[in-house]
């Protein structure tokens, strides 16, 4: 526990950032002290979005040349054909997960705040069996 408070204290500052942008993006793009001063003198607090479309055009792309794992072989012991066959499994990994969807939300989480992440993790493969599966999941708030 107190390595994690000491790892908390060290990333506050792009944790609070990362959460004024979140606050950005959303449209809340005044602080509070000048959108009272603002509505006491009955003037206007319009906000322009001009963050969604550089997003969307990042993601765009991303779904357009869709990220995919290569795998080459790396010493004397692997050949191509072993790698075609881990790239193949890595393929339907990805597949199953819905993972171009997944990466499509870290790109955006990335672009609005700085980080973006997610998360591969084993699941049962039924309720029946003792057999594991390679999963891609989200991290839906990596703040």
């Amino acid at each position: 526990m107190e390595e994690y408070a000491l790892d908390v204290a060290a990333d506050k500052h792009n944790r609070d950032g990362g959460f004024e942008d979140i606050q950005f993006a959303i449209g809340n793009q005044w602080d509070a002290a000048a959108r009272a001063e603002r509505e006491r003198q009955g003037r206007p607090c319009q906000t322009f979005d001009r963050l969604s479309p550089a997003v969307k055009q990042v993601t765009g792309e991303i779904r357009k040349n869709k990220p995919a794992i290569t795998i080459t072989p790396g010493d004397g012991a692997a050949t191509p054909e072993t790698a075609k066959v881990m790239e193949g499994l890595c393929r339907a990994i990805e597949r199953a997960s819905g993972a171009q969807r997944i990466y499509v939300m870290a790109a955006e989480q990335a672009c609005i705040y700085g980080q973006g992440h997610f998360r591969l993790s084993y699941e049962w493969a039924d309720y029946e069996s003792f057999e594991q599966e390679l999963r891609v999941n989200p991290v839906p708030t990596p703040l």
